[in-house]
């Protein structure tokens, strides 16, 4: 009698072994586990109307990410900004208030659940100043708790030594003029949202997208956007026997952020 209760016991713990063998077998062979023999590496299509290293004519820039799997998450950053946005299944990104120039975009990939990750990366620069132009940089601008400060800036002027701009939107609390202001002038005359400035005359030419003036704005606490356009139609250069008078062909604002 004992001696077949010993023969059930190493049946029933040999069963039991096997269902656990093959159970991990069975874990090993998932593909979204970077452990797994048939692992394979999140991926992701970065689909876009434009290509890699494309120039566009345009401040604003949409994609469409596509994983290789129902699981896939992304998250994206622009031009090395220290922060990812939150991982998201959500693979429809729209980036806009982008300013001239090269910019890079990169998204991190991983499969839901899991850690492993994947970085890709698309470069496009974007030239959409129409000049002569007169705007605001950067585009986007964050003002924290605090305030925040753009530039203002002019391009494709070949000479200008006076020019009136008008803010609307946003309340502009400073305006500090850049050495290309005639200090003899007072350099800046600022009242009820409209700046005069009169630009050194030896300042010829202007040098392409200089600066004239920093500026500082304060947006609504009660909002998480203020936007600021400017306006300017004409620019002069006047010298002792005339004024020429040159067309502004943009004049582009910015948002600010909290």
């Amino acid at each position: 009698m004992k001696a077949v209760l010993r023969v059930y016991l190493v049946i029933i713990m040999s069963g039991a072994l096997g269902v656990m063998s093959f159970c991990a077998k069975k874990e090993r062979s998932n593909p979204l586990d970077p452990a797994s023999s048939n692992y394979t590496p999140p991926e992701v299509e970065i689909i876009s109307a434009h290509n890699d290293g494309d120039t566009i004519a345009a401040d604003s820039i949409s994609f469409i990410l596509q994983g290789n799997s129902g699981k896939s998450e992304f998250s994206h950053r622009l031009d090395n900004d220290l922060n990812w946005t939150p991982f998201s299944s959500n693979g429809d990104i729209a980036l806009a208030y982008l300013d001239d120039g090269l910019h890079t975009f990169e998204v991190r990939t991983k499969y839901q659940g899991w850690t492993d990750t994947k970085i890709y990366t698309f470069k496009f620069t974007v030239s959409a100043l129409k000049s002569p132009a007169l705007y605001l940089y950067p585009q986007k601008a964050s003002a924290g708790s605090g305030q925040a400060i753009v530039q203002l800036k002019v391009s494709g002027f070949s000479r200008c030594n006076a020019l009136s701009v008008t803010f609307t939107g946003a309340t502009i609390d400073s305006a500090v003029p850049t050495a290309i202001i005639d200090p003899n002038a007072n350099g800046v005359f600022y009242a009820n949202n409209v700046m005069d400035m009169l630009i050194a005359p030896n300042q010829t030419p202007l040098s392409d997208s200089a600066t004239i003036a920093k500026i500082y704005i304060t947006p609504p606490s009660t909002q998480d956007t203020s936007k600021i356009a400017i306006s300017a139609s004409t620019a002069r250069y006047i010298t002792s026997d005339s004024i020429q008078t040159i067309a502004i062909t943009q004049s582009r604002g910015s948002i600010m952020t909290r």
